[in-house]
């Protein structure tokens, strides 16, 4: 477990103290407990807890729980708080500007459990009513709300790829003989997507149906659902003779189909994907640029441009440290 993981125990177990009403000064402890384990060099699972202890911002009481989290991935304490809460009000802790003490105060007060009951006393005014929520502070709770009630079901590339890699290991694992590979947008690496993709064989398709913790839609050619983990899952197929036709349509966006003149593949069947597109008079589009801007241009010319890749970065760009939001340290960096 990497220390961001274990100070996001932390921040967590400070928002349920103050949600509940706790001891603030234990809660700007754990505050203080997380901030000072993401400014850390060294990773705490590769640390003595001992040391640790001397250290400047972790006494015993840090420690015991950092050695819980390492030995058990939890803590006792925050499940504890966790049980004591209503799920709605766990969801609204991810609301921006939207602090554990003003969320208490709208639970205890206003009797608020859901996103919805609390954009609907949002629509009433019923905020103002209360003491330290003014207009201008309803209004920015109302405004983040409904940005996150809009963006909830959907991921960043970034935070999602990992996951995917994971599940596309484990299935791997699972069934030896698979073929699979990635589709959909996290093919594309769409900046912002929502779900992970999956493109094999049909013949495969029962044994991935345990892979599912819910099967939501179950057609020849797809099966859709939740994920054990929880994240939405699409598992598509392809018939024999029939992978570099399936591979194209599911990776396309809706609007490079229509750009390109969907339907493209009247019954036809192609060996590759450039293939398809040398049919179309063009030269191959590479999944990253399918979203129906100018690729159908650049492609008649024969001008798509090469990708970039890591190698071509030459200089610093825009890094984030444990400091702030980033993953690793500056002496990782």
């Amino acid at each position: 477990m990497q220390n961001k993981e274990i100070a996001k125990h932390f921040k967590l177990l400070a928002k349920l103290t103050d949600l509940h009403g706790g001891n603030t000064f234990k809660s700007r402890s754990y505050s203080n407990a997380a901030f000072q384990i993401e400014r850390l060099q060294s990773q705490l699972k590769n640390m003595d807890m001992a040391e640790v202890g001397k250290m400047k911002g972790f006494g015993t009481a840090v420690t015991s729980k950092i050695d819980m989290i390492l030995k058990t991935g939890e803590l006792p304490q925050v499940q504890a708080l966790m049980d004591e809460t209503p799920s709605g009000i766990v969801e609204l802790m991810n609301i921006k500007g939207l602090g554990a003490k003003k969320l208490r105060t709208l639970w205890k007060e206003l009797d608020i459990e859901t996103p919805g009951e609390l954009l609907y006393a949002c629509n009433e005014n019923r905020l103002t009513m209360l003491k330290g929520f003014g207009e201008k502070t309803q209004a920015n709770i109302k405004s983040s709300l409904e940005y996150y009630l809009q963006n909830k079901k959907n991921f960043h590339y970034a935070d999602i790829e990992g996951e995917a890699n994971l599940i596309l290991a484990e299935i791997k694992g699972k069934i030896k003989s698979i073929d699979i590979e990635f589709t959909g947008a996290l093919r594309r690496k769409a900046i912002i997507l929502d779900k992970i993709e999956f493109l094999t064989s049909v013949k495969h398709k029962e044994d991935l149906k345990s892979f599912f913790e819910q099967v939501e839609i179950d057609e020849a050619l797809m099966l859709s659902g939740t994920y054990e983990s929880g994240y939405p899952l699409c598992i598509h197929f392809y018939e024999d003779g029939n992978l570099a036709n399936r591979l194209f349509e599911t990776t396309n966006s809706e609007a490079h189909s229509e750009l390109i003149g969907a339907p493209v593949l009247d019954g036809k069947k192609f060996e590759t994907e450039e293939a398809i597109y040398k049919s179309l008079g063009m030269s191959f589009i590479p999944p990253e640029l399918r979203e129906g801007t100018i690729e159908k241009d650049l492609a008649e010319k024969n001008e798509i441009p090469e990708l970039l890749t890591t190698e071509d970065i030459k200089g610093v760009v825009h890094n984030h440290s444990t400091w702030s939001d980033g993953a690793h340290s500056i002496r990782e960096m």
